[in-house]
């Protein structure tokens, strides 16, 4: 189930200042939140929110990939990302495929990727 706060930003119900700070990490909201959102908001209409939510995402080691990616509940695009973008590094997308949830669609994308 994703945070109250991170619904309300990406339903547009917040202030910019609020969305722009969650870009950064600077909303006391739990890191699995805060990663969801960081891969929702990459594509945002804000340029300053888009550049936030990179640095974010490039901030988060891969230790702490492996260790979230494989049981916590993320919402589909959050695998996606992780598998397409991240799956570059052999430990994320190993993590990332061990998640139950991981879509079909990207599992089989990566499927057509391999010679």
């Amino acid at each position: 189930m994703t945070h109250p706060i991170v619904e309300r930003i990406l339903s547009g119900q917040v202030a910019p200042n609020v969305k722009l700070a969650a870009a950064r990490g600077a909303l006391p909201i739990p890191r699995e939140d805060l990663i969801e959102l960081w891969v929702q908001l990459r594509t945002d209409g804000d340029g300053e929110v888009r550049l936030s939510c990179k640095e974010s995402l490039a901030a988060v080691a891969e230790s702490e990939w492996v260790d979230l990616l494989p049981g916590h509940e993320f919402a589909p695009p959050v695998l996606d990302f992780a598998i397409r973008v991240l799956g570059k590094n052999p430990k994320i997308l190993q993590a990332a495929l061990l998640n139950p949830g991981s879509p079909h669609a990207s599992v089989a994308w990566l499927a057509a990727q391999v010679p």
